[in-house]
């Protein structure tokens, strides 16, 4: 992949442009093997964690790969795994991904989508934590109510598990 593409797109977000060229850099670059930046292990394992929603079935997924294997406490490593598989699983159903879809603003129903999870069913712990720990502004900038009916949806899915 060129850095052209995510530097245009990353720069179109109002990023500095040395900021839009490092993270340009670190899309570009992140498979390489001797990756040069955390930032660029983070993205390169966000992705790998992505290509769950591609697999049949979440178990298929093999995390050998991901640098947080290499550089966190094991333990923490699985749960996060299993949470995102988890996660995965419930905004593929067929009516939450319909639903996501249908709204303006998509990230905001994925937040409050964490956030109903972990509040109400004790899901998703390290995800929340993260986000509230890395994109604090942004998350307090957003409503976290989801529609009556959603939750019902939401709550039926995770309790079945």
């Amino acid at each position: 992949m060129q850095i052209q593409l995510p530097f245009l797109i990353l720069k179109d977000q109002k990023l500095q442009s040395d900021q839009a060229e490092f993270l340009g850099n670190c899309i570009a670059n992140k498979d390489d093997k001797n990756p040069k930046s955390l930032e660029q292990k983070i993205i390169h394992d966000a992705d790998c964690l992505e290509i769950i929603r591609c697999l049949n079935s979440p178990g298929d997924f093999l995390p050998e790969e991901l640098y947080f294997l290499k550089d966190l406490d094991e333990d923490i490593s699985y749960q996060l795994i299993e949470e995102v598989k988890e996660f995965i699983i419930l905004t593929e159903t067929k009516e939450i991904k319909n639903f996501i879809n249908s709204k303006q603003n998509p990230l905001q129903v994925l937040f409050q989508i964490l956030n109903y999870g972990n509040k109400h069913h004790n899901k998703f712990q390290l995800i929340a934590d993260y986000m509230v720990a890395t994109a604090y502004d942004l998350i307090h900038s957003v409503s976290f109510s989801l529609e009556e009916e959603f939750e019902n949806k939401i709550s039926w899915i995770l309790d079945k598990k």
